[in-house]
């Protein structure tokens, strides 16, 4: 059973399934389809993003109720590539307060023997949403499926979405249906697509890490990245992306830096 606000467009284009283990911990899957790999074969990095901040969301979430909690930021490290599939996220509260939650997940790859991909921590505000909470606790055990109606070939994310490089460094997405969350925003997922697709158009590589803040929200468009080469030292290259709204005086939306290691001179 669907619960009232779990069956947005962006997990039901995911296909992702969360189980509620009780004690605040939550389990999410996400598979590893071809429209969500980058050019390695790999699961993108804002796919990886899109695991943990519905994972550690409703492990959160639920730590506030009756209230609920927006993400204010999400550390993620990357040590392996998740490439078969499904990306497991295993989240838990670490620490609930009237103003704040932290939580922590871990990513596993369970097609490559519960390889250990990832581990992220995220901070929450918690906050009274106008019309209560958008998800309700369910069962322990119970797993929530989100099915998705999509048939044929799947563009790949960044055309699904339509995230288009204007020149190096910069990248846009209008404000379409398929982009805002349930809020009508821009879903923090796609910050971090835009934030990803920005910092690879001046440096290719392997991803091994983000960290993001999330400051205001997007919500005229079109939403604007635009990345610059931060620090470059022992192998790897820093990348530090804007994401603004340039429809409302180009407010400053989030901040990530990124980390590459390059398989490519800088752009």
């Amino acid at each position: 059973m669907l619960t009232k606000g779990f069956k947005d467009n962006l997990s039901s284009w995911f296909e992702i399934a969360a189980r509620h283990e009780g004690d605040l911990r939550i389990t999410t899957w996400v598979p590893v389809r071809d429209d969500l790999r980058g050019a390695d074969g790999a699961l993108r990095l804002a796919a990886l993003t899109f695991a943990v901040d519905s994972a550690v969301g409703m492990s959160a979430g639920f730590s506030a109720l009756p209230n609920w909690v927006v993400t204010t930021d999400i550390d993620l490290r990357i040590f392996a590539d998740a490439r078969v599939g499904p990306v497991r996220t295993e989240a838990h509260t670490l620490r609930a307060g009237r103003s704040q939650v932290l939580a922590e997940a871990r990513l596993y790859d369970e097609g490559q023997g519960d390889l250990l991909v990832g581990h992220a921590t995220a901070n929450h505000g918690a906050l009274s949403p106008e019309n209560g909470a958008p998800l309700e606790l369910f069962p322990v055990g119970e797993i929530l499926r989100q099915s998705s109606s999509h048939a044929g070939v799947r563009p790949q994310m960044s055309d699904t979405f339509g995230a288009r490089v204007v020149e190096p460094g910069i990248v846009e997405l209008d404000m379409v249906d398929n982009a805002r969350n349930p809020w009508g925003i821009l879903h923090g997922c796609l910050h971090t697509l835009l934030a990803e697709d920005a910092a690879r158009s001046l440096v290719d590589g392997r991803i091994t890490g983000v960290s993001i803040r999330f400051m205001a929200p997007v919500r005229v468009g079109p939403a604007r990245a635009h990345a610059t080469l931060l620090a470059s030292s022992a192998g790897s290259v820093t990348v530090r992306v804007e994401v603004r709204d340039p429809g409302a005086h180009d407010r400053l939306g989030s901040l990530a830096l990124i980390t590459v290691h390059p398989e490519a001179n800088v752009r």
